[in-house]
């Protein structure tokens, strides 16, 4: 939601990712019980920007900028295991660092950023997903397996942000869809997690 305006802006970023995972699974069976925490980032920090927003409430040719320069995940994972194949589901709860700031396109002049009242600026939410492991080599020490997993985060809205120029709050929240390959290093053995 715009300063001094009722009106939502949105804005569609589309940019590749970064980042690393790490967690623990058991496994009954044929099934996989584990919990993973992963940080993503995004290259261009899934910077996008608006149309150019109209009044009432906000000077006339002004775009928005926003970014999501980071996104941690954490929740269970449920697998099923088939040789060396896992399947699994994943959900949980996920917290981004989201930034705002606007521009003129008459001036050139940008912002400055939004930032909140009490300093903090991420905003949190859930994500759910599921993907794959393949196992692709068994070691003595590690093995290791390739996987690709889908991710769907929402994280809240978040109305602690505040211009210094446009004195009125500025919403942010966040939704989007990950797609993201994966390497894992797993150590304890084959029979700790694949059988």
């Amino acid at each position: 939601t715009g300063p001094g305006n009722v009106n939502n802006f949105s804005t569609s970023p589309s940019d590749g990712i970064f980042g690393f995972h790490a967690g623990a699974q058991w496994q009954w069976g044929a099934w996989v019980l584990g919990a993973e925490a992963a940080l993503s980032g995004c290259f261009q920090e899934c910077r996008s920007e608006s149309g150019v927003v109209p009044p009432p409430g906000i000077p006339a040719n002004t775009f928005f900028e926003h970014k999501i320069t980071n996104l941690f995940t954490v929740g269970p994972r449920l697998g099923y295991a088939w040789d060396r194949l896992l399947i699994f589901a994943t959900g949980g709860y996920a917290s981004a660092d989201l930034k705002g700031t606007y521009y003129s396109t008459v001036t050139g002049i940008c912002g400055p950023t939004f930032t909140s009242q009490n300093g903090a600026t991420r905003a949190n939410g859930w994500y759910a997903g599921g993907g794959f492991d393949y196992l692709v080599h068994q070691g003595a020490l590690v093995d290791v397996a390739l996987g690709l997993e889908y991710q769907h985060f929402d994280v809240s809205r978040n109305d602690a942000f505040r211009s210094n120029v446009i004195a009125n709050n500025y919403d942010l929240e966040a939704k989007g869809d990950l797609v993201r390959a994966r390497l894992t290093i797993k150590t304890q053995g084959y029979g700790f997690l694949y059988r």
